[in-house]
């Protein structure tokens, strides 16, 4: 997970990367070991003991886990966490480690929830009254490499230790944007732009993006939308795809647009779905009869950038048609230039009118072969089980390329066993669910858990491939010139009655912090039950595979019901709220191992079919020669340096990681500079490896190799390094 520090000292940061340290208690403290999907709030009993209890923490390989130990009483001092010892004298190091405060409220922005939910750098206070809580998260990242085994750690809360068990699967999870299960986790603009005092698609701005976009990465999201309309149901006042007028004529401008795809690219990666917010139908006759002759868009006069409010003509009807074909035109060769695959773009959006719009502007799309993006109840359409391309409107059809509908998903009352299997649908068009009113923004943490899991489902007349339309950063923020009190960006669009197919699901997951997005416990426990849900739909791939031995089968029949069993039933009837028992640790290990048992019986990659080009391959023109620090050399493309160390792409297509020093001294020069990351020494001598980011003033912002990101005064630095800095 990437995570921005607040402003701290460069002594503070390197104490971060060598201990794993932050702010905590100590004093006359209680302690209590809930789950990490159990809600804290200020009603909560526990059962506190003056001694902390184990935390157990389970994940795969290239997985993580997470953890909360909550306290009563006492005093903020200091808290870190060891390394992980394992077996074999296999260990993971500490900075793999993230130690995070609950709370209920932020500190700086107008936001709040009912229970301790944002994960603050540093505790919101320094003194806890004797029946004041203060849950304490840990997160912990598994490198691909890890042995699988038992590891034990230390987590330090002052003077009291508390011990820490990282069960490690033998089951190596994809990464997430190879996740079979889809997701549509929706970014507000407007709202980031508004909570930090930014103009829109201003250079600040898309900084403060950056953050939303990395836990869109975690999260395996991979459907994303560009507004070209204004005033939309998402809350969106202006495009992102503005149109400029220079003497009388309206062409497309994609300059906003160019900055946001090069930041989605680098940050996230090749979306599924890309699709052009171009369309909707407003509430209110008045509203509907614009909107079928008009689109409404932001323009900019000239040179400049200055936004505002303007219409152009329907797509379909003619008049203003060589513009949007421009447009089209515009994106495909954006898209093409990125490496993505041009079938990604489609547009948006039908709703539940039949009549609208007009067949004119279908067939505009279908000419030019852009399907549509559908959110709607579906009443009277073909039966999801269809498939159907075309969606009959009133007088003509429209391709469909998405489709997402607000129906809850739930195991079937006549089959408590079964959930999964919509992932195994061969479709036309996948659809994905909203899941509404299952995952409010004040919904417990466990509804948040089980909702990737549920959202891949085959139940009901509704299979769903994952799960669509949660806001990610919409928060509550005030509308610039507004005085009324801070609301969720899509409420300031009232004339939209499609507010109303959102009002149960929450318009953001994570928090607003001093630099973006923080996250949140909804968010890591999204995060954590997608992971899960990943090892679920390889065990039911494997079942449908036909090559399993028959004892491998017997264990996964015999698991799956038990596993959907205790997690969505509780005496014998639905529900998102189950009673969850220690048992569930014991659950999620048994899930991982086999599904690790699974993949190395089938040879089963959890991933989606991608087209041939969307699969990287090894390429000589793109190769160098590495030498290793022993003398052997191999030619190799170089992928990525991070904390993982240096993954290189081979000749037979795989990939393999090794540390930085296993390479020669030339080799890690030459991955120093493609990289930009490079030893910084402070006045002291501490030494820290990190790429500069940015320099304002005295305040320099750098990156870690695990992507924290944090500023530092660049007095502190040496005297080399801060020549260095000012000389970029």
């Amino acid at each position: 997970m990437k995570r921005f520090l607040y402003q701290t000292s460069l002594f503070t940061a390197f104490s971060l990367f060598f201990t794993g340290t932050a702010s905590f208690l100590s004093g006359q403290s209680q302690y209590w070991t809930p789950p990490p999907w159990e809600a804290i709030n200020e009603e909560s009993r526990g059962n506190f003991s003056n001694q902390p209890q184990p935390l157990r923490l389970v994940a795969p390989r290239n997985g993580f886990a997470t953890g909360q130990i909550v306290l009563r009483g006492g005093r903020v001092d200091s808290a870190r966490m060891g390394n992980f010892e394992g077996p074999g004298n296999a260990n993971i190091p500490s900075d793999l480690t993230e130690i995070r405060f609950a709370a209920k409220e932020s500190p700086d922005f107008p936001v709040s929830h009912e229970n301790f939910d944002l994960l603050l750098d540093a505790p919101p206070s320094t003194n806890l009254g004797s029946n004041t809580l203060q849950p304490v998260w840990l997160r912990v990242q598994v490198p691909p490499s890890a042995r699988p085994g038992a590891y034990r750690g230390t987590l330090r809360i002052g003077t009291t230790q508390v011990p820490v068990t990282l069960e490690v699967a033998d089951y190596l999870l994809p990464d997430p944007l190879d996740w079979v299960a889809w997701k549509h986790l929706v970014l507000s603009f407007e709202a980031t732009a508004w909570t930090y005092g930014h103009d829109l698609w201003s250079e600040d701005h898309f900084a403060k993006m950056v953050p939303s976009l990395r836990k869109l990465k975690a999260l395996g999201n991979n459907v994303v939308h560009i507004p070209v309309q204004g005033s939309t149901f998402y809350g969106n006042d202006h495009g992102m795809l503005v149109f400029r007028e220079e003497r009388g004529v309206i062409r497309p401008d994609f300059h906003f647009v160019d900055q946001f795809l090069d930041l989605y690219d680098q940050h996230v990666g090749e979306p599924r779905v890309l699709w052009l917010y171009m369309w909707e139908l407003r509430q209110g006759d008045a509203h509907q009869e614009r909107d079928d002759r008009e689109v409404r868009v932001s323009m900019v006069s000239g040179s400049g950038n200055t936004l505002r409010e303007g219409t152009l003509p329907l797509f379909g009807l003619g008049e203003a048609d060589e513009v949007w074909d421009e447009l089209i035109t515009g994106m495909r060769e954006r898209i093409s230039q990125r490496g993505w695959d041009p079938d990604v773009l489609m547009v948006g959006t039908l709703g539940d009118a039949r009549d609208r719009p007009s067949p004119q502007t279908l067939a505009f799309f279908s000419e030019r072969n852009v399907p549509w993006v559908v959110f709607s109840h579906w009443r009277g359409d073909p039966t999801h089980a269809d498939r159907e391309l075309d969606l009959p409107m009133g007088e003509g059809t429209a391709p469909v390329g998405l489709a997402e509908f607000p129906y809850r998903v739930l195991p079937s009352d006549s089959a408590p066993s079964t959930l999964g299997g919509g992932w195994q649908e061969q479709y036309t068009v996948p659809w994905l669910t909203t899941s509404r009113g299952v995952a409010s923004y004040d919904a417990p943490p466990v509804s948040f858990r089980l909702l990737s899991d549920s959202s891949v489902s085959s139940q009901d007349r509704f299979p769903s491939i994952g799960l669509g339309r949660i806001g990610l950063d919409g928060w509550r923020t005030l509308r610039p010139g507004d005085d009324r009190e801070a609301r969720f960006p899509i409420l300031h669009i009232r004339r939209n009655g499609w507010f109303r197919l959102w009002r149960h699901n929450p318009s953001s997951i994570v928090a607003p912090g001093p630099n973006g997005a923080i996250p949140t416990v909804r968010f890591e426990m999204l995060r954590e039950g997608a992971q899960e849900a990943e090892a679920r739909i390889l065990l039911e791939r494997a079942l449908a595979s036909g090559s399993l031995s028959s004892e491998r089968r017997r264990e996964i029949e015999e698991f799956l019901p038990d596993w959907i069993g205790q997690r969505y039933y509780v005496g014998g009837s639905r529900s998102y709220t189950p009673d969850t028992t220690e048992n569930w640790y014991d659950l999620i290990a048994r899930l991982y191992e086999l599904a690790g048992q699974a993949a190395r019986d089938t040879d089963l990659v959890a991933q989606v079919d991608a087209p041939a080009d969307a699969v990287r391959l090894f390429r000589g023109e793109n190769a160098r020669h590495w030498t290793s620090a022993d003398g052997r050399s191999i030619e190799a493309e170089f992928v990525r340096y991070d904390s993982h160390g240096v993954t290189l792409l081979l000749p037979n297509n795989q990939t393999a990681t090794l540390p930085l020093e296993r390479l020669s001294a030339a080799d890690r020069e030459w991955i120093r500079e493609e990289s930009g990351f490079r030893l910084w020494r402070s006045r002291d001598g501490r030494e820290l490896e990190a790429r500069m980011l940015a320099l304002e003033g005295n305040q320099l912002t750098i990156e870690r190799l695990d992507g924290i990101q944090f500023q530092v005064d660049i007095s502190n630095l040496s005297d080399a390094d801060q020549a260095w800095a000012r000389s970029q």
